[in-house]
């Protein structure tokens, strides 16, 4: 399993694609680095990659907090290019390997007040937990 650093940016979309519901979309895009260990050999033969791709996101806030923060939960779909890039220890050769990949992802926000919070997300390719800052 692979570990790293990522960013993603949404930009809203839709204010309420349900109307009676308190549902945006937004449309973004994301970028994953990553370290993977070598099964055998951990991280003394790691090789990195960076996925990056488009990404629709459709959230619906559950209920509000204090300060103007809120819970929500979402659902991620998008796909992604993920260049491999390895070291000689595969093959005999530096090489980079190009994959495609779709994205599917559940997810929670909790936000704190309007502009820092925490997500945790679960799905296709991976997991994640972050920290969420909002402009």
């Amino acid at each position: 399993s692979a570990a790293g650093l990522g960013v993603q940016m949404l930009f809203p979309i839709v204010k309420n694609a349900i109307p009676s519901l308190n549902n945006p979309i937004y449309l973004g895009f994301f970028t994953d680095f990553l370290v993977h260990p070598d099964l055998i050999d951990g991280y003394n033969y790691s090789f990195f990659s960076l996925a990056f791709g488009p990404i629709v996101q459709w959230r619906f806030i559950i209920f509000d907090l204090f300060q103007g923060g809120s819970f929500s939960a979402f659902a991620n779909a998008g796909f992604g290019l993920w260049p491999w890039f390895t070291r000689d220890h595969y093959a005999g050769v530096n090489s980079t390997v190009f994959f495609g990949f779709p994205l599917f992802e559940l997810g929670a926000n909790v936000f704190f007040n309007r502009t820092f919070g925490l997500t945790l997300s679960f799905g296709y390719p991976s997991a994640k937990f972050g920290i969420s800052l909002a402009f």
